[in-house]
């Protein structure tokens, strides 16, 4: 009897560490999930950006290829260039090519960021600007005014930059694309900051079709989208909404007295409630 009491005590201890085991591996598992799910939602967001980068760099790129070929173009004429104008067309290839690796940097800063998780205190003007800095080319293209109601000398907010830039992003393009679909005239994209109770507000508007009542409970989740099937993936508000809601703020959306969606973004502000210079 005593045998087998101690052999049923030892397959009990044995099943109670092989449940303990089980139980590591299924949350190391869900871990290895969430960051991969994570991982993907950034290669997204990521991706989002890199679809202006593009639009932005052939800008410059074609200005400078402009003036060598003409530069050429006049040699091969056997004309002759005066020093004044050389001088002034290589100013110009400086100017554009140093714009085209002040792109290439930010895009690479964003990365690093991106990559790294670390919250700093930021000014939200500042990170609205980079992101212009980044797909303001792009929107010129495709005639959108913006139009910047910047709240001077607001308090910090505590976010990760790279990402709240690709939240402004992705915000400026969904408003792009309705716009575009929709063939507005009078494209306009209405960016405002300000401070409502302890958080600092960001409102995006513009003057595209708006979003139909049915579908505003819906526009946040993944993959949901109005547009044909080549248009988009669905996931560029899905990932907005994760990452304010990882800074702890909220974001809504609701139609303009006049035309237009507008969505707007709650974010706490910081303890520390000066503004960086």
């Amino acid at each position: 009897m005593q045998n087998k009491k101690e052999t049923r005590e030892q397959i009990i201890e044995e099943l109670e560490e092989l449940r303990k085991q089980v139980t590591y591996l299924e949350e190391r598992l869900k871990e290895k999930s969430e960051l991969k799910a994570k991982r993907s939602m950034r290669l997204a967001s990521l991706g989002s950006l890199a679809t202006g980068i593009a639009h932005e760099i052939n800008q410059p790129l074609t200005a400078i290829l402009t003036k060598v070929d003409g530069i050429l173009f006049l040699d091969e004429l056997k004309k002759e260039v005066s020093r004044e104008d050389l001088v002034e067309s290589l100013r110009d290839v400086s100017t554009q090519a140093k714009r085209i690796i002040e792109i290439i940097t930010h895009m690479q800063q964003l990365i690093i960021q991106d990559k790294g998780d670390k919250f700093i205190k930021t000014d939200i003007n500042k990170i609205i600007h980079n992101a212009l800095s980044l797909i303001g080319t792009q929107l010129k293209t495709h005639s959108i005014n913006v139009i910047l109601r910047l709240y001077n000398n607001l308090p910090l907010i505590n976010v990760v930059p790279g990402q709240m830039e690709q939240v402004i992003v992705n915000l400026m393009f969904n408003a792009m694309n309705a716009m575009d679909a929709h063939r507005s005239v009078d494209k306009k994209i209405s960016v405002e900051t300000g401070i409502k109770g302890d958080n600092i507000f960001i409102e995006v508007m513009d003057t595209g079709p708006g979003i139909q009542q049915k579908h505003l409970s819906q526009v946040f989740n993944p993959f949901f989208t109005t547009k044909d099937d080549t248009a988009g993936t669905g996931m560029g508000l899905s990932i907005v909404y994760n990452i304010v809601s990882a800074f702890e703020g909220t974001i809504t959306i609701d139609n303009s007295e006049h035309s237009g969606a507008v969505f707007t973004v709650l974010l706490p502000i910081s303890s520390d409630d000066t503004v960086q210079k």
